[in-house]
């Protein structure tokens, strides 16, 4: 009598999520974690690292042998790789932005309110066109 002694590979239940980490304010970390000794700063740090796993997609599975009852990383070392990029991206950001010169900084701030301040004086020049030629008649 011939007998398969191959087994059939168990399979897990897989699927690719994606994470919605971001979106809390300090304030929210405060009153979710209050009274277990976290500093603003802690609060702070844990909010930045909520938004660098963001938008992640991940595979996940679900095993027999906890009866299907909990998520584990599935393959995850790509999703690490993608977390530890976005990390050097932001700092390479970051360390782009502290190269300028701070007058150049300053400059770019300006630039970027000159519409409203331009909105600002026009109407304040129409504004005294009006008075002064209400004060002539």
């Amino acid at each position: 009598m011939k007998m398969n002694k191959e087994k059939p590979s168990y399979l897990p239940k897989v699927a690719l999520v994606r994470l919605h980490a971001a979106g809390k304010e300090v304030n929210d970390y405060r009153q979710e974690l209050k009274g277990q000794g976290f500093t603003t700063n802690q609060f702070k740090h844990m909010k930045k690292a909520d938004e660098l796993w963001d938008g992640l997609e991940l595979w996940v599975s679900m095993w027999n042998y906890d009866n299907h009852e909990s998520w584990h990383l599935y393959r995850h070392c790509q999703s690490k790789q993608e977390v530890l990029q976005r990390v050097r991206q932001q700092r390479a950001a970051e360390q782009q932005e502290q190269r300028k010169p701070p007058l150049k900084r300053q400059l770019q701030t300006i630039n970027s309110i000159r519409p409203s301040i331009d909105r600002a004086r026009a109407q304040m020049r129409e504004k005294n066109r009006r008075e002064s030629r209400s004060d002539i008649d």
